[in-house]
């Protein structure tokens, strides 16, 4: 009875022996099939998302030195040169600051802008960060 058992025992991890190497085959292939893909598939994908990359980085600071600098260092030149002709218009006085329109009050706050930002609480364990 117990020799019986026995070889059913060994038949049957016998056979799951077989079964798990049968699984631990395909799933090797599955992982080279994985790799492969990857070579394949997603670096040239990649490569062309790092030359995109490049190309964008490589325009922005071309139109960064040859139009938008161009245009600020204009823009600051013609801005002084009103500003100078406004001080000569008055007789060497800088021009008065503009005083707001006579219909907003300065005591009351304006409705459009956000409320002030309330401050962090306070935390018992501020010693901690000083340290």
């Amino acid at each position: 009875m117990i020799a019986n058992i026995r070889d059913i025992s060994i038949i049957f991890l016998a056979f799951e022996s077989i079964i798990v190497l049968v699984l631990l085959s395909i799933l090797i292939i599955q992982v080279r099939n994985l790799v492969i893909l990857l070579n394949e598939e997603i670096r040239p994908m990649l490569e062309v998302s790092q030359e995109t990359a490049d190309t964008v980085r490589n325009t922005t600071t071309f139109v960064s030195k040859h139009v938008a600098q161009p245009f600020i260092n204009t823009s600051s030149f013609v801005a002084g040169l009103r500003q100078a002709a406004k001080t000569l218009a008055n007789g060497g006085k800088p021009p008065a600051k503009s005083s707001p329109p006579p219909d907003i009050p300065q005591d009351e706050p304006d409705p459009v802008a956000s409320p002030p930002a309330a401050p962090p609480p306070e935390s018992d364990n501020q010693e901690l960060f000083y340290e």
